[in-house]
């Protein structure tokens, strides 16, 4: 089955896949490329970054440290993070 996405949902696909790009140190291999301390290291930065942008808990609500998205955006989300390796 191949979805297809309405135009909004793939700018905001858009926008996950830039904040991946900006995000992701250079020549990313995968999460399975790390070992020993670089992948501890990873581990806990990246989910600052993720706290900060609002992608630590997706659906969760704003007041709740949540980033409040839709389901569609959090599909959309774990799409592009499987993607990208992370």
């Amino acid at each position: 089955m191949n979805p297809t996405y309405s135009a909004a949902a793939e700018e905001y696909r858009e926008k996950v896949q830039a904040f991946l790009a900006e995000k992701l140190p250079p020549n990313w291999k995968g999460i399975g490329a790390l070992t020993g301390d670089a992948l501890e290291h990873f581990i806990t930065e990246w989910r600052a970054t993720l706290f900060s942008s609002g992608y630590l808990a997706p659906g969760w609500p704003v007041e709740f440290g949540g980033g409040g998205l839709s389901e569609l955006e959090q599909v959309i989300i774990a799409e592009e993070f499987a993607r990208a390796g992370v």
